[in-house]
């Protein structure tokens, strides 16, 4: 009996799952059990797999309710044990399944609402940072875990119902499984008792079949006898497995309890012939998983019915049994440990207690701590007492853990004892807040470590702590001695160090440390040791690059890592949006960030960009158009920020900012001045530089200028963006129009277009006031141009100027200064060509200029640089973007 070629009556829902794929939107199919879910999903798997994708299936199942990734064992690999860093364990973890490829890959996952805890963690974070396309089935009757139900109720995902067949397809249905045309009697006693169920029909076909009830002669199948009574897809399944031998049950019970088995481990267990006929009579299906042949029950409810007829005697048993077996077979792999260890448990049976050490370290850096604290307590050592602090840590049980930890920093074993300080100054300092006394903990361990290894690591790790606290002398003193040994020392601990120094190096404005110092830590990939921290350093590349005048280079920094680790997309989204806005791209930084901010949010804020991004997302707002949004509580409120956030200074900056553009002066220039001194303190002369800048900008140049030149005097020579704001500050000032008009070119030629356009803005209003309106004018112009570029022509950053033209009369002036006649310009403005002449003659009496051929030459005499951006033409609606 052969199995459906065709995916029967299934036509529009395959199309509309397509279609919902096709646009990266995750696809929830729900229905009834056996009506066709995972079969649709198959067929929806062999198009994604013929058009190029990579298919990573999975499937829930009881029997692995418990395991950390039991349904994504084969598919992926526990991540390496990165010292406590939940959210690397995380990316490692989401990285392993997508295979790299994530963009290109389809995640499959039948029956869902059956996985274990991290394994719906996992799906989630895949399906909300869109990292890969995702098709779940879940069943209608059984309950749905929130994590799922979440997705479709907050628009994330799609829910799409399965239905049951209708009554033409079921007759196609019947015709493919007795291979030949059915009676109308075969047909109505299939209907009657499947209601257009598929998994009962087949049953009902599949079992008549065998019991010889339905025969086929000359192509047409008949009823011979009575099918198997009762509508319930349940009684007929157990109808059907009331006719096996104790062979074939046996095996299927231990597939039951065992959920998918390695076909070496069952053919142990059973009769020889078993699995052939099982086989035979479409009971179990073979797939390959990561080059390993697994046999599974052809559908969960088999394995379902049979489990709920088993005791708890019986289920241990067989676990028993399984476990037995599994333990004499040769060439283990590595991640079975964990799977073999929750059976021997399970069934009482005595674990070596290396089998119970891999098996929590497994649980423990695949986030299953629970599991890890089961297995940590039924271990014995100071190993075992390690994992169990760390699985308790986990769960948020801190008083037990740090009681663990102090127990084990007396430990004779130097590298568990340095382990164990680490990971207690990781606890103090990330779930419970204190940065600063977990900074004490590695620096008081590194002066009393014994060797050189041990030290190397507690200065690297101390060099982290003391970024977020004490700024850039701290970190380069506490990582120097590391970098100074880097060919000795671990390659941890010099991933770490680098890694450390190379972000401070970028806030500090050193450059050129910076960009020196890139491939020396890319060259460390080798050791296959990437973290989170690895990320942000790269992504100080861009910062790096950024302040280095190198824009677009900056931003093809930062997608190259996008598309190169899909697993953590919005914390890189976030570092584009952030690019976005120095290039004065106000719009398109708002319209990412506030999606990746909300993406951030349900990841748990991996890297701490949350509050800065909320403290940018006002900025942007009330740049944009104050009024949208009555408080920057909305978003923010101050108890948020905090010693701990890296990004400190700027996020204040960005609040004041918002205060200043609501004539909140007072607040907004304490903000500012309280930026300041953050940034002193930290060293972070890349973010006191930007608030020097906001000073000039809303009238504390006088005040600003003197620090800024301070700054721009002693620079790094790769530092290029700090002199456009020195010049700006000096300028403001001294009220100096020219020196306005040199500190916006100079803006431009570092690509921030919006600065650009404001100083141009400034000079314009100074030269007004000297009385010299053709070089107003020309300033005008330059900051239309560069705000036409970034699309701030109409924003209240704009409006607050004074011009020497209106923006109507301007935008007449320019069209007809590139030849266009007054009849052409009042067709394009929707304008009489009488009032396009006032607007013309309003302009040259203002600027105190003959006519059209003296309004041309001051326009070109306005032209910006090409590399920078071009003046709009009359032919073009829009002004070109860069």
């Amino acid at each position: 009996m052969k199995r459906p070629s065709r995916l029967i009556g299934r036509a529009a829902d395959l199309q509309a799952v397509r279609a919902l794929l096709d646009d990266r939107i995750p696809t929830v199919l729900v229905g009834q059990a056996g009506v066709g879910k995972t079969r649709l999903a198959v067929e929806v798997c062999n198009l994604c797999d013929a058009d190029g994708l990579r298919v990573v299936t999975a499937r829930g199942d009881h029997a692995f309710m418990e395991v950390p990734l039991g349904a994504f064992a084969f598919a992926a690999r526990p991540a390496p044990d990165t010292g406590g860093d939940l959210p690397t364990r995380l990316w490692h973890l989401q990285t392993a399944v997508l295979g790299g490829s994530g963009r290109r890959t389809l995640v499959c996952v039948d029956d869902a609402h059956l996985l274990d805890s991290t394994s719906l963690l996992l799906l989630d974070r895949i399906a909300r940072t869109s990292a890969a396309r995702v098709l779940l089935t879940v069943r209608t009757g059984d309950e749905i875990p929130t994590s799922i139900t979440n997705l479709w109720s907050d628009g994330t995902a799609q829910r799409h119902e399965v239905p049951p067949l209708g009554r033409a397809e079921l007759v196609a249905l019947v015709a493919e499984l007795v291979e030949g045309t059915p009676t109308r009697e075969l047909v109505g006693e299939v209907w009657q008792a499947s209601q257009g169920n598929p998994l009962c029909a087949r049953e009902l076909c599949l079992g008549a079949l065998d019991g010889g009830t339905i025969g086929v002669h000359r192509g047409i199948a008949r009823l011979t006898g009575p099918l198997v009574t009762g509508a319930r897809t349940e009684d007929i399944i157990n109808a059907r497995l009331a006719t096996l031998d104790a062979h074939c049950v046996d095996a299927l019970r231990l597939l039951a309890v065992g959920g998918g088995l390695p076909v070496r481990l069952l053919e142990a267990a059973t009769a020889p012939g078993t699995l052939a006929e099982l086989d035979r009579r479409r009971l179990i299906r073979t797939s390959s998983d990561d080059r390993r042949r697994i046999v599974r029950t052809n559908h969960p409810l088999y394995g379902e019915l049979l489990r709920r007829a088993m005791g708890d005697e019986d289920r241990r048993a067989g676990l028993g049994r399984l476990y037995d077996l599994a333990a004499g077979l040769p060439c283990r792999r590595s991640d079975d440990d964990l799977v073999l260890a929750d059976w021997g448990l399970s069934a009482g049976r005595p674990i070596p207690n290396p089998q119970l050490l891999a098996a929590a370290k497994s649980a423990t850096t695949s986030l299953g701590a629970a599991q890890a604290e089961r297995f940590a307590r039924a271990a014995e050592g100071p190993v075992a007492r390690f994992l169990l602090a760390s699985a308790l840590a986990a769960q948020g049980k801190h008083d037990a853990a740090d009681d663990i930890y102090t127990e084990l920093v007396t430990n004779e074993d130097e590298l568990l004892r340095t382990e164990s300080i680490i990971s207690r100054a990781w606890m103090h300092g990330m779930p419970l807040g204190n940065l600063e006394r977990g900074a004490n903990m590695l620096a008081q361990a590194a002066d009393v470590a014994e060797s050189e290894g041990a030290r190397d690591l507690l200065r690297s790790h101390l060099g982290l702590f003391v970024l977020w606290t004490h700024g850039d002398s701290a970190t380069m003193s506490a990582t120097a001695p590391v970098l100074d040994r880097a060919r000795s020392t671990s390659p941890q601990a010099e991933s770490m160090a680098r890694a450390a120094a190379y972000t401070s190096a970028g806030l500090a404005g050193r450059v050129s440390d910076a960009l020196s110092d890139r491939h020396q830590v890319r060259s460390l990939d080798a050791f296959h040791r990437v973290t989170l921290l690895d990320l942000g350093a790269e992504m100080m590349v861009g910062w790096a690059l950024l302040h280095a005048g190198r824009l677009q280079e900056a931003l093809r920094h930062v997608k190259q890592l996008e598309d190169g680790n899909p697993g953590v997309g919005p914390v890189i989204k976030f570092a584009g949006a952030i690019y976005s806005r120095f290039l004065g791209n106000l719009r398109v930084s708002f319209e990412v960030l506030e999606p990746v901010r909300i993406q951030l949010e349900a990841l748990g804020d991996p890297m701490g960009q949350v509050p800065w991004a909320k403290a940018v997302l006002v900025e942007l707002s009330t740049r944009l158009a104050p009024n949208t949004c009555s408080s920057k509580d909305t978003l923010i409120s101050q108890a948020e920020l905090s010693q701990n956030t890296i990004m400190l200074p700027d996020a204040r900056r960005c609040l004041a900012v918002a205060d200043l553009l609501r004539g909140k002066t007072r607040s907004g220039f304490e903000g500012l001045q309280q930026s300041l001194d953050d940034a002193a303190r930290l060293g972070h002369q890349t973010h006191a530089i930007a608030t020097l800048d906001s000073m000039a900008e809303f009238g504390w140049a006088e005040e600003a200028a003197p620090e800024a030149a301070r700054i721009a005097e002693g620079a790094d020579a790769e530092w290029r963006t700090v002199h456009p704001v020195n010049r700006y500050c000096t300028a403001v000032a001294a009220r100096d129009a020219t020196g306005l008009d040199e500190a916006a070119t100079a803006f431009a030629d570092v690509g921030y277009l919006l600065r650009a356009g404001d100083a141009a803005s400034q000079a314009s209003e100074f030269h007004t006031e000297a009385g010299d309106l053709p070089a107003a004018f020309r300033s005008q112009v330059r900051a239309r141009t560069w705000l036409a570029a970034v699309e701030a022509l109409d924003t209240p950053l704009a409006a607050r100027r004074k011009p020497v033209c209106s923006a109507r009369s301007l935008e007449i002036a320019l069209l007809a200064a590139e030849g266009a006649t007054d009849a052409a310009i009042a067709q394009r403005l929707v304008l009489s060509p009488r009032t396009v002449g006032n607007h013309l003659h309003r302009t040259y009496r203002a600027l105190g200029i003959g006519g059209r051929s003296d309004l041309i030459d001051l326009v070109e005499q306005s032209r910006v640089r090409e590399h920078t951006v071009n003046l709009p033409r009359f032919e073009h609606r829009e002004a070109p973007a860069e």
